[in-house]
């Protein structure tokens, strides 16, 4: 029959394509993963950055009208000089505009910022104005920094006292005009910031998404490798560890292997079993050559002498039957060694078929034979007498390929026995009086003998 079942080669190329998409799938899954993270972190850092070029612009504007106003005030010159420090070298307010157009390219963010920008050099105008004003009327022109001495004053600024564009110059930038530049530049920069709020959380909502995708498939990938190590690690126990375990106790118990596993293996118990059966055939054939006599196929004179060692008077009842061909050298001579032969296979079969199954017929010399009858003793005599004259009368029968055949017979028995004998001598001895005796009898060994 041929063997059906799992390769390990099957098994292994499954593996290794499962194993390897599920690694490509797994890299895949990390890189995404990861690939979102990046964008979910850049698109918070982005924020941040944006909320601060507000917050730089705003501050940078308020920064500006709190130095102008303290130098109309104080007419410190540091003052003026801080303020153009932040206009010419600081920039933060085109930097916060230039900072949200490179991340923010596209949000309305973006032309509300620019706007904010445009309001606060509006209103740099107003501030320009007052300094002048300022530097004019406290004849302090030749500190003005370049950026005020372009500055050009209507006629209506150039015909004021001296005193009134010093107060000119501090009502400007206290004026209700003055303040509500300032808050169009603090609306367009909290609708700036709303706007990309919005725009950011959206884009974190949507990156959030995508990475929490990416994650589930990480850890649906991350199970499925876990359930294939499980699974192969059940599979090769169970295909291969446990058989192989089996064999080896197989072997070591000089058994045959139980067929199961993986194919291969399968394979390889079929073929150690047929192996195995020829040679237990092999050493069955050899065992039986060299326990049987080979013409009568009934125990030989070894197994008979290492079964008188274990059945022996001490520890066993049994009975010793010795059995002894009449006058068979005269058969040789007078009907050929082939007849010889024949009588003595004969007489071996009767004996065979007389006695138990459990009992061992043995050939133990020439013509000479022996029956080891287990648990038996003297008071089975009559039973034996029963065995002897069927044995008797059976070889008495004669045909075309066999003469006559008689036999002496000599019985002893475990249970009473020569002191100092052996039962084998005993049972010799009562087969010496059957013969002395005129032959063709039996007789049981006694102390009387």
């Amino acid at each position: 029959m041929k063997s059906q079942g799992l390769r390990i080669s099957t098994l292994s190329l499954i593996s290794i394509i499962a194993t390897v998409i599920s690694t490509i799938v797994l890299v895949i899954s990390i890189v995404q993963c990861s690939a979102e993270f990046q964008k979910l972190k850049v698109t918070i850092k982005h924020y941040m950055g944006g909320e601060g070029a507000f917050r730089n612009l705003e501050g940078a504007s308020d920064y500006l009208t709190e130095q102008v106003r303290l130098f109309v005030v104080t007419g410190d010159i540091r003052y003026e000089k801080l303020y153009f420090n932040e206009v010419n070298t600081n920039k933060r307010r085109e930097l916060a505009v230039e900072g949200l157009k490179e991340h923010y390219e596209n949000i309305e963010a973006v032309p509300l910022i620019a706007k904010a920008l445009n309001l606060s050099n509006e209103l740099m105008q107003t501030e320009l104005r007052a300094m002048r004003l300022y530097f004019e009327g406290t004849g302090r022109m030749d500190e003005a920094a370049p950026e005020i001495k372009e500055v050009t004053l209507s006629m209506q600024d150039q015909e004021l006292s001296p005193e009134e564009k010093v107060k000119l110059a501090r009502k400007l930038v206290v004026s209700e005009s003055y303040h509500a530049q300032k808050q169009g530049i603090r609306d367009c920069v909290s609708l700036s910031l709303i706007n990309m709020e919005d725009y950011a959380h959206h884009e974190n909502v949507a990156n959030t998404t995508r990475f929490e995708k990416s994650f589930l498939m990480l850890n649906v990938v991350g199970v499925f490798m876990i359930f294939l190590q499980v699974f192969m690690t059940v599979f090769i126990v169970y295909l291969i560890v446990r058989p192989l375990k089996s064999y080896n106790r197989s072997i070591s118990d000089g058994k045959s292997f139980d067929v199961r596993g993986a194919l291969e293996l399968r394979k390889l118990a079929e073929s150690y079993n047929s192996v195995f059966e020829d040679n237990q055939a092999n050493l069955n054939l050899l065992r039986h050559k060299a326990e049987h006599d080979a013409l009568t196929n009934i125990y030989n004179r070894n197994v008979f002498d290492r079964l008188m060692d274990v059945y022996n008077p001490g520890n066993a009842r049994f009975a010793l039957i010795v059995f002894d061909v009449d006058f068979f050298k005269g058969i040789n001579d007078t009907h050929g060694h082939k007849t010889g032969d024949l009588v003595l296979k004969k007489v071996a079969d009767t004996i065979k078929s007389v006695f138990r199954k459990s009992d061992f017929p043995c050939r133990i010399g020439g013509d000479e034979f022996a029956v080891i009858m287990v648990n038996s003793d003297s008071t089975q005599e009559a039973m034996l007498n029963d065995i002897c004259t069927r044995i008797t009368n059976s070889l008495r029968q004669g045909d075309d390929t066999v003469p006559e055949i008689t036999l002496s017979i000599g019985i002893a028995f475990s249970d009473n026995i020569e002191d100092g004998a052996t039962i084998y001598e005993c049972a010799d001895k009562a087969l010496y009086h059957v013969k002395k005796s005129g032959r063709n009898g039996w007789s049981f060994f006694s102390r009387k003998v």
